[in-house]
């Protein structure tokens, strides 16, 4: 083989490496890197940080820090450091503490904040594109969700007609799965379900919404209707459906802020239940002192145990309505009050009490 023919087979060579190495770098940020990771952030934060070479740093991968390290120091210099963040968990400030397993963290560099999120959606694995193996979005419960590529190596352990569970982010955005079954982490969305006999939409508190068929009956449909559900399925375009009553108990001190013992999240979500749907209140809505637990159907908990959700119970006895109230007196022409005044309440979606 001549010179030339020796110069045209290696950049033939050259051009299949370098194609390689770049198809190798592709999967590498999609997938991962395949080792502990965390491991080997350490080792160039600690060259950052101080410790020098075959001095303090023993380990026998220590030169890989000579990669990590320049892209930590930047990373310090933009943010201010690794410490000195501020840790928001479900909207809510937390500490490190607060984290659990399952749970989703993501970074903010213009805030220097770190946003934890645990909802997490436990479903039937309806659909996904382009693939199982390379998936970046996902059918579950009839909602499609973008899969972020950090994500796709976990996801991809998972095929279609499989009982997967999502860890979403803040903004529902798929960051890992789990198994649905065991002791591994179960679904925890809940939402406020409108249905029907053969079908049901669930507006989801994180925001989304989805939507299934069911099979229920009439006394089911009145049931569930317009009541806060925990929402999971088991079949491809079917949903299952579970309404929330319960929880933790005691009665509501609206100026202490705590629901029997327990001391009510920042963030606490109120529904007032009117029979026929929930209406979200604020407590400074509640005009009474104390609610008694008799007239609370659900009271649910966050990680710490704070109240977070309360459902009033419907209005009959001593429940509650809260809307717009519309006030009627009559008067004579010389200004003197005549016979009893009116008053009748506007709530919901057009709905009022009777005149009383």
């Amino acid at each position: 083989m001549n010179r030339k023919h020796k110069t045209a087979a290696g950049y033939a060579l050259a051009a299949v490496l370098a194609l390689a190495a770049a198809a190798a770098m592709a999967r590498t940020l999609y997938t991962g890197l395949e080792i502990d990771e965390q491991y080997a952030l350490s080792l160039g934060y600690r060259l950052v940080s101080g410790d020098r070479l075959f001095a303090q740093m023993w380990e026998p991968h220590q030169l890989s820090a000579l990669t990590t390290a320049p892209l930590i120091a930047l990373f310090r210099a933009l943010t201010g450091g690794t410490t000195g963040y501020t840790i928001y968990k479900d909207g809510v400030r937390a500490t490190a503490s607060d984290m659990r397993k399952y749970d989703v963290a993501t970074y903010s560099a213009v805030t220097n904040s770190i946003r934890v999120c645990d909802t997490r959606i436990t479903g039937y694995y309806e659909d996904c594109s382009p693939n199982p193996s390379e998936p970046t979005k996902i059918t579950v419960l009839g909602h499609e969700f973008s899969v972020l590529p950090s994500a796709m190596q976990t996801v991809s352990e998972f095929r279609p007609g499989d009982q997967i569970t999502l860890l979403l982010t803040e903004d529902n955005q798929v960051a890992g799965a789990v198994e649905a079954t065991g002791t591994t982490a179960t679904g925890n969305a809940i939402g406020i379900a409108e249905v029907s006999s053969g079908s049901a939409t669930v507006d989801l508190l994180c925001g989304i919404q989805v939507k299934g068929s069911v099979s229920l009956s009439a006394t089911d449909v009145e049931r569930l209707n317009g009541q806060l559900v925990r929402v999971s399925s088991n079949k491809k375009d079917g949903l299952s459906l579970t309404r929330l009553t319960g929880g933790v108990s005691g009665d509501l001190d609206v100026e202490a802020g705590t629901l029997g013992s327990r001391e009510l999240a920042e963030n606490v979500i109120i529904f007032q239940n009117d029979g026929e749907s929930l209406t979200a209140i604020s407590l400074s809505q509640i005009t009474d002192a104390k609610v008694p637990s008799s007239q609370i159907s659900y009271a649910g908990t966050d990680w710490a145990g704070r109240v977070k959700v309360i459902v009033l119970n419907s209005v009959t006895g001593n429940g509650y309505i809260f809307g717009r109230a519309h006030y009627t007196a009559n008067y004579d022409e010389e200004g003197n009050r005549v016979g009893n005044a009116q008053i009748s309440v506007e709530y919901g979606q057009g709905r009022s009490t009777p005149t009383f």
